[in-house]
């Protein structure tokens, strides 16, 4: 075998045996959080986005989901160790209380719910995650399990805004 994704879970086993080289790089894989404006206007202000960017906690994200194995995303469509990721963009690192400012300031009501489209028993999982960092910060988010098809054909009709 010359190349094989191996779960976190099981690389020790492998590392461990010298019939093995292991050899890690980063994936081409990430996860994206995808804004529909359309048909929700008020994901126009950047400062709504920023509120849920602060609410995220990405390394809770790749503790829980990739056991470690992953790098937290950024906020561009790049990861940090593409050539062309931009390193002097600010990151926004987990900071519920900001994120709760941000909303308090935001004239959106007491109390915001979305849906978010998820396929695939991963997307699940980070779905689940999501949802209760989130709700720390008052936003309700509810996780809608739909196959890979139905969710990009329903993503592919709008415009959306990647975070």
């Amino acid at each position: 075998m010359d190349l094989a994704e191996i779960p976190a879970d099981v690389l020790p086993r492998f590392a461990k045996d010298p019939a093995f080289t292991v050899m890690e790089n980063p994936g081409f894989w990430g996860y994206r959080l995808r804004f529909n404006m359309e048909k929700l206007p008020e994901f126009k202000k950047e400062e709504l986005r920023q509120a849920f960017a602060y609410a995220i906690n990405r390394q809770d994200l790749v503790d829980k989901i990739a056991r470690g194995a992953a790098i937290p995303g950024s906020m561009g469509i790049l990861s940090p160790h593409r050539r062309w990721y931009n390193p002097h963009l600010s990151p926004y690192d987990h900071n519920p209380e900001k994120a709760m400012g941000i909303l308090a300031g935001l004239a959106t009501g007491p109390r915001m719910s979305y849906e978010l489209l998820v396929g695939g028993d991963r997307e699940v999982r980070i779905g689940e995650i999501l949802k209760e960092q989130l709700d720390r910060v008052g936003i309700k988010l509810r996780v809608v399990s739909v196959n890979m098809k139905a969710r990009d054909a329903r993503m592919g009709k709008s415009k959306m805004y990647r975070l």
